[in-house]
């Protein structure tokens, strides 16, 4: 007599098994898209914090004059010798200047700290469980104080 088929058990054991191999392909599949999303957002908040300090140091390096300095806004004259203005609003969570272009609209603190010639700016942002921040110091010139 030929063997020509499978049994009922052979038949259950490769449905199990095939079982098995798919949900764990699906929970590592499921792992990494997770994975990807979180590398992205996290990119895309350090990308945020870059181009947001490089704007706002950009501004502050070529000020002639620093007038007034608080926890989250900053007045300086540019070299026009034109009063600007970078700021937060926290209850917008927008970084503006004073021509109230958006530098960030991202940003979840802004904070500025002037210690003798030496301002330090300290950017963070948060976003879905993600929080980074960035900080750096600015040395000023006798003349800029």
């Amino acid at each position: 007599m030929q063997n020509r088929g499978f049994t009922l058990i052979e038949i259950m054991l490769l449905l199990a098994v095939s079982g098995i191999i798919l949900s764990s392909l699906v929970v590592v599949n499921q792992t990494m898209l997770r994975t990807w999303q979180s590398n992205k957002l996290q990119a895309s908040l350090e990308q945020e914090l870059r181009v947001s300090m490089n704007s706002i140091v950009k501004h502050l390096q070529s000020a002639l004059k620093i007038k007034r300095v608080t926890t989250n806004k900053i007045s300086f004259l540019d070299q026009q010798a034109k009063l600007r203005v970078i700021y937060y609003q926290s209850n917008t969570g927008l970084c503006l200047d004073s021509d109230l272009n958006v530098i960030s609209k991202r940003i979840s603190n802004l904070n500025y700290k002037l210690l003798n010639q030496l301002l330090v700016i300290k950017l963070e942002i948060a976003e879905q469980g993600q929080s980074l921040s960035l900080k750096t110091a600015i040395k000023l010139q006798e003349k800029q104080l």
